[in-house]
Protein backbone atom coordinates (compact mmCIF):
# COMPACT_ATOMS: atom_id res chain seq x y z
CA UNK A 1 0.00 0.00 0.00
CA UNK A 2 1.70 3.45 -1.04
CA UNK A 3 0.50 5.70 1.62
CA UNK A 4 2.30 2.58 4.31
CA UNK A 5 5.20 3.28 2.37
CA UNK A 6 5.12 6.58 2.19
CA UNK A 7 4.79 6.69 6.27
CA UNK A 8 7.51 4.42 6.59
CA UNK A 9 9.92 6.30 4.38
CA UNK A 10 9.08 9.32 6.85
CA UNK A 11 9.62 7.80 9.59
CA UNK A 12 12.73 5.70 8.75
CA UNK A 13 16.24 6.30 8.24
CA UNK A 14 17.23 5.21 4.98
CA UNK A 15 20.87 4.20 6.11
CA UNK A 16 20.30 2.22 8.94
CA UNK A 17 16.56 1.60 8.47
CA UNK A 18 15.81 2.65 12.11
CA UNK A 19 12.97 4.59 13.12
CA UNK A 20 14.47 8.68 12.96
CA UNK A 21 14.30 11.45 15.33
CA UNK A 22 10.41 11.62 14.03
CA UNK A 23 8.80 9.32 17.14
CA UNK A 24 11.86 10.32 19.60
CA UNK A 25 8.50 12.62 21.99
CA UNK A 26 6.33 10.43 20.99
CA UNK A 27 7.86 7.43 22.29
CA UNK A 28 9.61 9.05 25.35
CA UNK A 29 6.43 10.55 26.38
CA UNK A 30 4.69 7.00 26.41
CA UNK A 31 8.01 5.84 28.26
CA UNK A 32 7.62 8.38 30.53
CA UNK A 33 4.12 7.89 31.18
CA UNK A 34 4.29 3.83 31.63
CA UNK A 35 6.90 3.81 33.59
CA UNK A 36 5.21 6.78 36.26
CA UNK A 37 2.05 4.01 35.67
CA UNK A 38 3.80 0.96 36.99
CA UNK A 39 6.22 2.89 39.65
CA UNK A 40 9.72 2.66 37.73
CA UNK A 41 11.53 4.49 35.78
CA UNK A 42 12.68 5.11 32.43
CA UNK A 43 15.83 6.35 30.66
CA UNK A 44 16.98 7.74 27.42
CA UNK A 45 20.24 7.13 25.99
CA UNK A 46 22.19 9.59 23.46
CA UNK A 47 24.90 7.87 21.90
CA UNK A 48 26.98 10.46 20.03
CA UNK A 49 29.85 8.76 17.80
CA UNK A 50 33.17 10.76 18.56
CA UNK A 51 35.21 11.83 15.54
CA UNK A 52 32.60 10.48 12.75
CA UNK A 53 33.60 12.99 10.28
CA UNK A 54 37.40 11.59 10.75
CA UNK A 55 36.40 8.37 9.18
CA UNK A 56 34.48 9.86 6.00
CA UNK A 57 37.20 12.33 5.29
CA UNK A 58 40.19 9.56 5.72
CA UNK A 59 38.22 6.89 4.48
CA UNK A 60 35.25 7.75 2.24
CA UNK A 61 31.68 8.42 2.83
CA UNK A 62 31.24 4.33 1.85
CA UNK A 63 33.17 3.42 4.69
CA UNK A 64 31.63 5.87 6.91
CA UNK A 65 27.57 4.47 5.97
CA UNK A 66 29.10 0.61 6.68
CA UNK A 67 30.28 1.73 10.02
CA UNK A 68 26.82 3.71 10.80
CA UNK A 69 25.00 0.26 9.58
CA UNK A 70 27.13 -1.84 11.42
CA UNK A 71 26.47 0.54 14.85
CA UNK A 72 22.67 0.40 14.26
CA UNK A 73 22.94 -3.78 14.03
CA UNK A 74 24.91 -3.50 17.22
CA UNK A 75 22.31 -1.17 19.06
CA UNK A 76 20.00 -3.78 17.57
CA UNK A 77 21.24 -6.48 18.48
CA UNK A 78 21.73 -5.03 22.62
CA UNK A 79 18.56 -3.48 23.08
CA UNK A 80 15.98 -5.97 25.91
CA UNK A 81 12.42 -6.24 24.83
CA UNK A 82 10.51 -2.93 25.00
CA UNK A 83 13.87 -0.60 24.48
CA UNK A 84 13.76 1.35 21.14
CA UNK A 85 16.58 2.27 19.10
CA UNK A 86 16.64 5.03 16.53
CA UNK A 87 19.03 7.16 14.60
CA UNK A 88 18.99 10.78 15.52
CA UNK A 89 20.57 12.08 12.01
CA UNK A 90 24.35 12.36 11.14
CA UNK A 91 26.49 10.59 13.78
CA UNK A 92 24.15 10.21 16.64
CA UNK A 93 21.50 7.58 17.85
CA UNK A 94 19.18 7.57 20.98
CA UNK A 95 17.95 4.30 22.99
CA UNK A 96 15.30 4.48 24.79
CA UNK A 97 14.49 1.90 27.51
Amino acid sequence: DTRRQLVRIALHDPLTDLPNRSLLETWVAAEIAASQQKGTQAAVVFIDLNRFKHVNDAYGHHTGDLLMQSVADRLRSLRRPGDRVLRSGGDEFVLVC
